[in-house]
């Protein structure tokens, strides 16, 4: 019977040791759920950031020299009734030439033309590898090129790239090589400690009541002694 009594408590234990286990599994599952959870949370941000694109493959069509660029967009420009031709104008105070309406033109073309560069907000980065130093020093470059390309040369990018396939791609906003900013972070209003004249002092309620009743039981002990004073 003894020998029972050992074996049914050592059964006991092994229950309870798998029940430990299990707790323990569970837990580790637990985490791992919420690990998972937090991980579809970023990836539903990530996904929350990317901008679904229409890119027009053009690239190959873009004449190999900015002679063959100008005078094949000049061709194609008299060939319309209402074309006047006009000089290159300026980019933020910089007059281009027709190397600079070449390197940019290509600059656009290699990422899908004039809509998907917008879309994609790449027009800073367009501005910084065509001219890092004037993108440094003056004021609102992306700006100005994205209006001036939109003004010269976005109507020969129509024609140049008629008939050329387009696919949707998808890019992350503010990533490498969009020349989107990143969206700025909120700033946290700072806290400052109360300092110690702003700070009320509460009178002490609880202290005031204990002295005026040790006061009045100093006065009635005084009194009591006076009278057994006059009595004596």
């Amino acid at each position: 019977e003894i020998g029972r009594d050992e074996d049914s408590s050592s059964d006991w234990d092994a229950g309870g040791s798998k029940k430990r286990k299990k707790r323990r599994s569970g837990s580790v599952s637990g985490s791992s759920a919420t690990a998972a959870a937090a991980a579809a949370a970023a990836a539903g941000d990530d996904e929350s950031k990317l901008t679904v694109v229409e890119v027009k493959q053009y690239a190959h069509k873009v004449p190999p020299s900015s002679a063959a660029f100008m005078s094949d967009m000049q061709r194609w420009g008299a060939e319309r009734a209402n074309f006047k031709e006009q000089s290159l104008g300026k980019v933020a105070g910089h007059d281009l030439k027709q190397a600079d309406a070449y390197n940019i033109f290509k600059l656009v073309a290699d990422r899908g033309g004039y809509d998907a560069a917008s879309e994609r907000r790449a027009w800073a980065t367009i501005a910084r590898e065509w001219y890092p130093d004037l993108t440094a020093s003056a004021k609102n470059v992306p700006g100005s090129l994205k209006k001036w390309y939109m003004r010269h040369l976005l109507g020969y990018e129509r024609h140049l790239s008629v008939g050329c396939p387009v696919v949707t791609k998808s890019f992350k906003l503010g990533g490498p090589g969009s020349g989107g900013a990143r969206p700025r972070q909120r700033a946290t209003p700072r806290r400052e400690a109360p300092s110690a004249k702003k700070i009320k002092q509460e009178p002490d309620t609880a202290g005031a009541v204990a002295a005026a009743a040790a006061e009045a039981e100093a006065g009635s002990s005084s009194s009591s002694s006076d009278s057994e004073d006059s009595n004596g």
